[in-house]
């Protein structure tokens, strides 16, 4: 449509109208177009109009409208917006459907409408439409302003045309508006040889020797100056093209210029020709009205003069190619663009085009101002002026440097054929109304067609598919939906898959045409994506497993703290609206941590999915189910007071059950603590916190049950906090102190044979704090290593006074399993018993059962190291752990204790029980493999007599004495010696 309104003249501007509303009619798939022009009276007048066969045409009464027909939209049509007209609105007539009016601006406001009637709404929704639209409306307002303009112009020249010439002249009384003249080296007129009144305004008559300056405008007089410098140092200007407007439009002549030959001794005069190629050229506020057409596309557009000499360009050529028009008007366009890489035969082919004055289109490569090369298409036509005589070309250029895109061959619809090139990476294929291909470029055939020497299958049996499983099976047909919606489908992506071969992916665009050769109604290209889309899929697949990674716990592949937190501060913002509550528990493994260093790690982390897997089975989908590190799960459901405590007798039940795992029967508890969503300012974190605190509570009890959460759980906790904290400041302060306890060798007189150092803490800030209370929440908070080797230093450093005052103190100490894991534990320990002066040999460390038994290369490091340099072994708490007969027939250990609860219940009036079973294989082991044994809590002499009986080694308890500082020690204990006061025999 640009070239139609860039190629009409006078005597095709009705019909090229015609063509332009019947396009845009046919484009949209409207009832009626029609253009009305606004008159200087302020009335609308009916121009133009095309309907659709069977829709009758505007009556007479819409000929002529009033202004006051478009009121109510007059200021936004006068702001350039386009007006969406609803149905039933009076303009020009009752509508059927939707209006649509586009306006058509000049300088001076509103120029005219364009009307579209009954075209889709969903084609007014988009902004690129409304754009299009608008350059529909300035094209056929270009076209029309053609007969307005011709007229204005042979107005004009009818009353300038007829003048006398100068009396001194050579001319005669002319109606041209070419003219020549001399002037001298001052610039005054020496010569006149036409009428000068087109560029002036005024008579040559009474003119000769008065300077430029007093005969022209400034502008035309400045102009002239600059030509006769040109002359000066460049020599003679021949056919320049120069533009000279006048108040009321422009003229365009083709200027030559010369020096005259002077006689000797004279100054040479300027000898300058005006020839007229105003009638060659298109006037000037229409090339800028087609210049802001053009402003509006991104091609490259140029007007040359028949010899191909630069006569206009748009600002898309400036800002690509860097040349400015004022500099390179009157230069040839082949000539400026041509560089190293240009095909030279496709420029011979366009200078014969235009010395034939016929079209040509090609592409080529052209260069810009500083030398950088582009691709450009290109598609040359004749201009021609009312007499059909040829006035020049327009050039209209498409970049293709980046990519050569089909749908851009498809604009030129001539060349719709000859656009579809075999060459194309692309399946190309165009399709008739009932889908059977009226072309097929070869790469179609390769995909589409199986067997050559079939009919190329119609669009229907096509084997296309949708990718991904949540895709729509109508989207897989885009010729349907092209036929259906009258609109583009761009980049869809589909599978393509032929039987017996591998799936291909392709990205698929499809458009409709409207006046395509031979019947087509769609095009529809297929480019084969499989690689791309494959790597994208694996980019994609990565994204969603970092996605899966970053809110799944890894071990488990249940939901982290991360997804639960969020999931949960969801659902507490539901609470309100869902009727049932919302019930938090936290699931704590018990003893996972000795049973995963028993039986190795692979071992644990098996027993781990194991049992969120088992969890995930009892909770069942209504409960959200999470693993939030180590051997902790997370759970939160809806539900009564009484399903939940179901629930919680479920999991705790299914959780007890024995795992096979590795050929082994493995058994394990849970401590579950719960609580409940009340409080309206609870957070995620804080209902977690609460249910953590209730399990620890649980654990406190026992283990494998459940606690729901209350405020007196709040206040151990704090006190919790409180002692980590003291903890801390106690270590800096050196609070902890070693109390010592007593042991008797079961033998005449009862003999004190050592001691065991146990742990007292004074805090500073809370008081005396027990071991049974301050140990566990060392454990728990990962302090107890280092208060570990912080007693070593105190329990050393006893030691070594007694040894220097001559006392000596056979000692055991315990050492946390934790402290195990530490390579330095033993060398530690072992060079401050060197610098105390201390034997190893008097040295006892008690182990548990865990210890002794890890799996761990640095806790049988240390074992070793203990062993090898003289410090005995003792397993505490001997029968509550794990099996350890394997170490003990190594000869490891060299002492059992015997585990206070076993002691208590000895020697009871009821007679029996199982504990006197136990402590009695006990000692019958230990006896065997040759090992001493201590009796733990003794504290009756009915457990004393009882114990001496069996065959036991060493008692300990408050029998003996409770434990005491270093100083009461050496003052009582050791001075006493024995058990009793006075030298006891064995009671009979």
């Amino acid at each position: 449509m640009m070239r139609l309104a860039l190629s009409t003249t006078n005597a095709n501007v009705r019909e090229s109208v015609d063509t332009a509303l019947r396009r845009s009619g046919e484009y949209y798939g409207a009832d009626r177009v029609y253009a009305y022009r606004l008159n200087d009276d302020d009335t609308l007048h009916l121009t133009a109009e095309w309907t659709r066969k069977g829709v009758e045409p505007l009556d007479d009464s819409s000929s002529t409208l009033p202004a006051n027909a478009i009121g109510r939209w007059r200021d936004a049509l006068e702001n350039g917006t386009s007006v969406n007209m609803p149905p039933g609105t009076r303009f020009p007539q009752i509508p059927k459907g939707v209006a649509f009016l586009v306006p058509m601006n000049g300088e001076d406001g509103l120029t005219g409408l364009l009307g579209i009637e009954n075209l889709s709404p969903v084609m007014l929704d988009s902004k690129e439409e409304q754009r299009f639209l608008g350059i529909i409306a300035v094209l056929i307002q270009t076209t029309m302003r053609r007969l307005v303009d011709d007229a204005e112009r042979d107005e004009g020249l009818s009353e300038s045309g007829s003048v006398h010439g100068d009396p001194g002249s050579s001319g005669s009384p002319t109606d041209t508006r070419d003219f020549a003249f001399e002037i001298d080296a001052e610039g005054r007129l020496q010569r006149i040889d036409s009428p000068v009144r087109s560029l002036s305004g005024k008579y040559a008559k009474g003119m000769l020797g008065a300077l430029i300056e007093e005969v022209f405008p400034s502008p035309i007089a400045r102009d002239i100056r600059r030509y006769l410098s040109d002359v000066d140092r460049k020599g003679p200007i021949s056919n320049r093209t120069v533009e000279v407007k006048t108040p009321t439009h422009s003229l365009w002549y083709a200027l030559s210029a010369s020096v005259l030959p002077a006689e000797p001794g004279e100054a040479a005069n300027y000898r300058l020709v005006l020839r007229d190629v105003t009638l060659q050229i298109d006037p000037a506020d229409e090339t800028v009205h087609l210049g802001q057409i053009v402003g509006m596309m991104t091609n490259l557009v140029e007007i040359v003069d028949p010899r191909q000499r630069i006569v206009w360009t748009n600002r898309a050529f400036e800002k690509h190619t860097g040349h400015v028009l004022e500099d390179i008007r009157g230069l040839d366009l082949s000539d400026l663009l041509m560089g190293e890489g240009s095909n030279r035969e496709t420029s011979q082919e366009l200078r014969q085009a235009i010395s034939e004055g016929r079209g040509y289109e090609g592409e080529n490569i052209n260069y810009s101002k500083d030398g950088t090369p582009y691709w450009v298409t290109f598609n040359m036509r004749p201009l021609n002026d009312a007499a059909g005589h040829l006035t020049g070309f327009v050039f209209v250029e498409t970049i293709i440097t980046k990519r050569r895109q089909l749908e851009s061959s498809l604009r030129a619809e001539r060349d719709f054929l000859s656009a579809l090139s075999e060459t194309s990476v692309s399946a190309v294929v165009a399709c008739d109304a009932a889908g059977k291909a009226v072309f097929a470029n070869s790469e179609a055939r390769k995909l589409l067609q199986r067997k050559p020497q079939r009919r190329f299958p119609r669009t229907s049996a096509w084997p296309l598919s949708p990718v991904g499983e949540s895709a729509d099976e109508q989207q897989a047909a885009p010729f349907r939906q092209v036929m259906k919606t009258g609109t583009k489908v761009r980049a869809m992506t589909l599978a393509l898959t032929h039987p017996g071969e591998q799936r291909r992916i392709l990205s698929v665009n499809a458009a409709p045409l409207t006046d395509g050769p031979t019947g087509a109604r769609v095009i529809i290209t297929l480019t084969d994506i499989t690689t791309q889309y494959e790597a994208e899929e694996i980019k994609r697949l990565a994204a969603a497993q970092a996605l899966h990674d970053a809110e799944h716990e890894q071990l488990t592949g249940l939901p982290n703290r991360r997804q639960l937190t969020r999931r949960l501060a969801s659902a507490i913002k539901e609470d309100a609206k869902a009727k049932a509550r919302l019930y938090v528990a936290v699931i704590d493994l018990d003893r996972f941590k000795s049973i995963k260093t028993f039986l190795g790690h692979d071992i644990g982390d098996d027993l781990l999915r194991a049992v969120g897997t088992r969890l995930g089975q009892v909770a069942g989908p209504k409960v959200m189910l999470a693993c939030i590190g180590g051997d902790c799960f997370v759970a939160f459901v809806r539900g009564g007071h009484d399903e939940v405590e179901d629930l919680l007798s479920r999991l705790r039940t299914a959780i007890a059950e024995p795992y096979d795992l590795h050929q082994t029967n493995i058994f394990v508890t849970a401590s579950i603590g719960v609580t409940c969503h009340e409080n309206p300012n609870d957070t995620a974190e804080t209902l977690i916190r609460q249910a953590e605190m209730a399990s620890h509570n649980a654990k406190a009890l026992g283990g494998n049950r459940h606690a729901f959460h209350n405020r007196d759980m709040e206040i151990r906790f704090s006190r919790r906090g409180d002692i980590v904290q003291a903890m801390r400041q106690a270590l800096q302060r050196d609070e902890f102190e070693l109390a010592f306890q007593p042991k008797f060798a079961l033998a005449d007189g009862y003999p004190h044979i050592g001691a065991e150092a146990l742990l007292r803490w004074n805090s500073s800030a809370l008081g005396w704090i027990g071991p049974a209370e301050f140990i566990p929440v060392a454990e728990a908070s990962g302090l107890i290593s280092e208060i570990d080797f912080h007693v070593m230093r105190i329990f050393a450093r006893q030691l070594g006074i007694w040894q220097r005052a001559g006392i000596l103190v056979p000692a055991s100490m315990n050492l946390s399993p934790l402290s195990f894991e530490n390579p330095t534990l033993a060398p530690q320990l072992i060079a401050l018993l060197a610098d105390e002066n201390v034997s190893c040999g008097d040295v006892t460390i008690e182990i548990t059962e865990t210890s002794l038994v890890s799996s761990s290369r640095n806790a049988i490091q240390n074992i070793d190291l203990f062993k090898q340099a003289g410090i005995r072994l003792s397993i505490d708490d001997f029968g509550t752990g794990y099996s350890s007969l394997s170490y003990l027939q190594r000869l490891i250990v060299s002492e059992l204790k015997i585990d206070k609860s076993f002691v208590q219940k000895l020697g009871a009036a009821h007679g029996p029980g199982n504990s006197e079973v136990i402590v009695r294989t006990i000692l019958t082991l230990a006896r065997s493999l040759g090992v001493s044994t201590v009796a733990e809590g003794v504290e009756t002499t009915e457990q004393l007599n009882w114990l001496r009986r069996e065959g036991c080694d060493v008692i300990q308890g408050f029998l003996g004495g409770k434990a005491a500082n270093p100083e009461i020690y050496q003052n009582t204990v050791l001075q006493r010696g024995t058990l009793f006061d006075t030298i006891c025999r064995p009671p009979h």
